[in-house]
This record gives structure tokens, C-alpha cells and sequence, in this order.
């Protein structure tokens, strides 16, 4: 099927993988309400192994919100925690050590509590849904800061 996106092709490795049999779409909200402490200490190692800090509280703040985007259903990806599937899409950039890392909606709201991605990604459902409402402010000034859109 298509693919909808706000990053290019080129921008994020992508994996093939097929989702999991039994999965649903409500099984990403159960993960995101049960979000274990195994899977978040996955996180913070692979988050520090990839800043220039060695401690979590700092080496988060390298981390800046560089692209979102959808995956369909039929292409999955995996979070940075090893959840899987994951189809709301964050990918972050570490300006320190040019590092990239690709994590689920839930895990960056786990450590990036001022980045509106649920916000985000709920005006993008939205408008997928129908082409006639329109983008949220966040949804809109994300938009601009990466240059997407302009003051017309």
C-alpha cells in the first residue's frame, strides 16, 4: 500500500518486517500505557551510547525531533526499545554526534516532554481522514521550522 511520510526515502534507513499475527492497532496504546522499565532502560542505553554524554539526564538533551511520519500497516517499524510494531514514526538527530535514532511516538514522549509529536500526529490523522480540515498549530509550526511551508 502507500506510504504516508513527512520525511524523504533517503532521510531514514527503513526496515521490512511484517507485523505480528493478533496485532491491532490498540496494541500500541497498551504499550504506551504499560511502558515497562525493561524497555526504557533499552532505551536510555542505546539513547547514551549515541550522545556524547554518559548519563542519561544530559545525553537527552543532545536529542532534537528531526522528522515524523506514518508507516502503514503492512511496513512496520521498530523502535529504538525493540517495541514492535511501530507505525507513528519519530526520528531524532544528535547534533553532538550526528547521530540519528528512530523511536515510536511513546518512547520520545518518555524523554521529550516538550515535543508535541501526539499533537502532531493526530492532525496528520486527522487531514488523512479528510482532506478538508485542516493542521493544528504544532502540526503547522513544525511544518515551517523545517521549511515545508512558508509564510505564503
Amino acid at each position: 500500500g502507500s506510504r504516508h511520510q513527512w520525511a524523504q526515502d533517503s532521510d531514514v534507513e527503513r526496515k521490512t518486517m511484517k507485523r505480528p499475527a493478533g496485532s491491532t492497532a490498540n496494541g500500541a496504546k497498551r504499550f504506551c500505557a504499560s511502558f515497562g522499565g525493561s524497555k526504557f532502560e533499552i532505551l536510555q542505553r542505546e539513547i547514551i551510547a549515541r550522545s556524547e554524554a554518559d548519563e542519561w539526564d544530559p545525553a537527552k538533551k543532545e536529542w532534537t525531533l528531526a522528522h515524523i511520519y506514518r508507516e502503514e500497516g503492512s511496513n512496520p517499524g521498530t523502535c529504538l526499545c525493540t517495541h514492535h510494531p511501530i507505525l507513528e514514526i519519530c526520528t531524532l538527530e544528535n547534533d553532538n554526534t550526528g547521530h540519528e535514532a528512530v523511536v515510536g511516538n511513546c518512547c520520545v514522549k518518555k524523554f521529550m516532554a516538550d515535543i508535541p509529536s501526539d499533537t502532531i500526529f493526530s492532525a496528520v490523522r486527522r487531514v488523512r481522514h479528510d482532506a478538508g480540515k485542516s493542521l493544528n498549530e504544532p502540526a503547522l509550526k513544525f511544518a515551517h521550522e523545517r521549511g515545508w511551508i512558508s509564510d505564503w
